[in-house]
């Protein structure tokens, strides 16, 4: 999932086990996994890691455990939101078919990105559109007031990373607004560039030149297909808004039993 959902999810989840919803770290830790993508910190690690890295905050910087189950809840080893998302017959894989059916229909592509790239991060971005008003409020008061150098700084030393590339990309999304990833022509802006974002992070990419890199910022400024993609986001949106909610609360209902009440208990 994108950052709304992961900060909505994180949220209810505390709020129904009757734990502070007002940790900055516990929502920063929701979503920052997946700064993954841009190629600072390692994917599978990131999403697979987590209990090495809430043990790792524990011992080093005890102040960031609620980063570190933020970190957690987000991920799928242990088994959390990302594994019921990204698991095979999971949210993503019951979506994709339609999703790709209406990309063919509104004829959405883009240079070098795989159709279950695409796939996958249109269902994402589309259940992002469902979060209420006051989660984008939220994520960005948690951006103002975690302490943002300490996180980078142990995230790259876990995760063996550049805290200063870290650091970069967390001040970028202090600053972002994330109420654009409600509304269709908001959202349609952001995932170009974040298809962008993710092909430069991709080193064949880069390897191919600055012919590559013409095709895509030209998809991020031509008027025309972002009017597609607008009409595509709307469709697309109306796939998830069916059951998205309903897959969170199963979600929650697992991931409190298995996780919160058992395996973080003894971090709480």
């Amino acid at each position: 999932m994108n950052p709304l959902m992961h900060t909505t999810f994180t949220l209810q989840l505390l709020k129904e086990a009757g734990m502070p919803t007002n940790q900055p770290e516990i929502i920063l830790g929701s979503i920052l996994p997946d700064i993954s993508i841009l190629g600072v910190i390692p994917e599978i690690e990131a999403h697979k890691k987590g209990m090495e890295f809430l043990d790792y905050l524990s011992h080093n910087e005890p102040s960031l455990k609620p980063f570190g189950i933020g970190w957690i809840l987000h991920g799928e080893n242990p088994q959390c939101l990302d594994y019921y998302v990204h698991k095979p017959n999971g949210y993503i894989d019951q979506k994709k078919h339609a999703v790709l059916e209406l990309s063919k229909k509104h004829n959405i592509t883009f240079e070098g990105i795989h159709q279950d790239v695409l796939a996958h991060t249109l269902i994402e971005f589309a259940c992002d559109s469902l979060a209420e008003k006051d989660i984008p409020k939220q994520l960005h008061k948690a951006f103002k007031q975690a302490n943002l150098e300490k996180i980078a700084f142990h995230t790259a030393t876990f995760f063996k990373g550049n805290p200063k590339k870290i650091l970069r990309i967390l001040t970028i999304f202090k600053y972002f607004n994330f109420n654009k990833l409600r509304t269709p022509h908001g959202i349609a802006h952001s995932f170009q560039d974040f298809m962008t974002y993710y092909k430069f992070a991709n080193k064949k990419t880069i390897s191919k030149g600055w012919i590559t890199a013409c095709k895509l910022i030209w998809a991020r400024v031509n008027e025309f297909k972002t009017h597609k993609l607008i009409n595509l986001i709307k469709d697309v949106r109306a796939i998830v808004e069916k059951d998205c909610n309903k897959f969170l609360q199963q979600s929650k209902t697992k991931i409190y039993t298995n996780i919160l009440h058992k395996s973080l208990a003894q971090y709480m």
